[in-house]
């Protein structure tokens, strides 16, 4: 097995594009560790402090765990919610995983379920067993939420931190695109000159 090239952008970001209005968005992908990877990069770029697969000793690996000032959220990623016995053990791992939270860690939490292929009936109905739990979101929803975090919390610190990974992310960029332009420049020295 070959190991994943880390310096390649896509393994590092997973399908993240920007979209119609410069929304930023991703490709949906039937791999729920590139849905993971391309969320993740998403909320990086919002400012979030990112972490994937974050153990939860007894109860297996949450997805995503966002963190900014005086929040914290727990994201666990489907990417079939269409089946009403997928559903439930959805909500009972992500509700699991917020209970252990509450439990062990010193700073509260909410958790949200996000689904990718969505039965939104039957999603409501296990979601009202879940009520003061577990929240639920498609991938829009959880786009939506990235940038705009919870309701009336203040981004400024997520806006600040956003507005230096993007200076480092155009610096990262310049740096390539000079190096394919000398390698260009190279490549035209090289060339016999007919006469």
């Amino acid at each position: 097995m070959t190991a994943a090239n880390h310096r390649d952008p896509g393994v590092t970001f997973g399908g993240i594009t920007v979209g119609p209005e410069s929304f930023p968005t991703v490709y949906l992908s039937e791999s729920e560790t590139d849905l993971r990877r391309s969320l993740a990069s998403v909320a990086y770029a919002y400012g979030w402090d990112v972490r994937e697969e974050v153990v939860i000793p007894g109860w297996g690996r949450i997805d995503i765990v966002l963190d900014a000032p005086d929040e914290t959220y727990l994201v666990e990623l489907k990417i079939d919610l269409t089946k009403p016995a997928r559903i439930r053990r959805a909500f009972q791992q992500a509700d699991g995983y917020g209970r252990w939270w509450a439990a062990n860690v010193g700073r509260p939490t909410d958790t949200i379920l996000v689904g990718s292929k969505i039965d939104e009936a039957a999603v409501a109905v296990v979601a009202d067993a879940y009520l003061l739990g577990v929240a639920w979101r498609d991938v829009g929803g959880m786009l939506h939420f990235l940038e705009r975090g919870r309701y009336g919390s203040d981004c400024s610190v997520r806006a600040t931190k956003a507005k230096a990974r993007a200076a480092r992310a155009a610096n990262i960029s310049d740096f390539h695109a000079a190096a394919a332009s000398r390698l260009e420049g190279a490549i035209l020295r090289s060339q016999p000159v007919s006469a």
